[in-house]
């Protein structure tokens, strides 16, 4: 039987025996860095790093080189690791993308309704000074919970005066095929959000929490345009 917990291979190390893997392929990010400080500030060390033995005698980071920096920012004498002992290189380095990347990606929805609550609990500033997101990105969020949809009266949610082009307001956008799964998510992520959707909703809802964007941000671009049509495609980084 696999043993699933191993309580003794969690200690409490002097900082100073510990030393951050040169091979760690997470970026840096100075404003993520400057609110794991502030998140261990206001919450303490509530997640252990996990480590292995080195032959030197130190114990190498192999998961929480971030967390590391920001308690050495601290002043912290000793931390709490989970100790792998002297396993090899590849096998740290396996563990590393194992325990990073097994992330469960968040309902975007309830995501936003747990924030507005924050945000109608906590002060807005002290909310930015410890969670992962700018003003605008927080905004965003919370600003999907609050759309207002009786004030957009009776939209069209499909082709009426686009194929013909009669309608002088028809928008017609031709995708490329991961835009329009984008899309289609979003689409889907508004009818979880309201309970009913249709393509009207979700771009009107689309285009009011997306007010503010940055540009490098955007996932396509114009590149064609007459009176009634707007052909876009995705934009490629160099």
């Amino acid at each position: 039987m696999v043993e699933i917990v191993n309580f003794s291979k969690y200690k409490l190390i002097p900082m100073e025996e510990l030393v951050k893997a040169e091979w760690n392929y997470k970026q840096e990010d100075e404003e993520m860095a400057t609110a794991l400080v502030e998140n261990f500030k206001r919450n303490g060390q509530v997640e252990n790093l996990i480590v292995r033995q080195l032959d030197t005698g130190y114990y190498e980071v192999v998961n929480g080189n971030h967390r590391y920096d920001a308690l050495k920012v601290l002043g912290a004498k000793k931390v709490v690791v989970y100790d792998k002992g002297k396993i090899s290189l590849t096998e740290a380095q396996r563990l590393a993308v194992e325990t990073n990347e097994s992330k469960f990606v968040a309902d975007q929805v309830e995501l936003a309704k747990l924030l507005k609550e924050m945000t109608d609990t906590f002060d807005e500033d002290e909310l930015l000074a410890t969670l992962p997101y700018s003003k605008q990105e927080l905004d965003n969020m919370v600003s999907m919970t609050e759309f207002d949809f009786n004030k957009l009266g009776g939209g069209s949610s499909g082709e009426e005066g686009v194929a013909g082009n009669t309608n002088p307001n028809a928008l017609k956008l031709t995708l490329n095929e991961d835009v329009l799964l984008l899309w289609k998510e979003w689409i889907e992520t508004v009818r979880r959000l309201t309970g009913d959707a249709n393509e009207y909703k979700a771009f009107a809802l689309g285009m009011e929490t997306l007010a503010v964007i940055d540009e490098d941000t955007v996932p396509f671009t114009t590149v064609s345009t007459d009176s009634n049509t707007t052909t876009t495609r995705k934009e490629g980084k160099e």
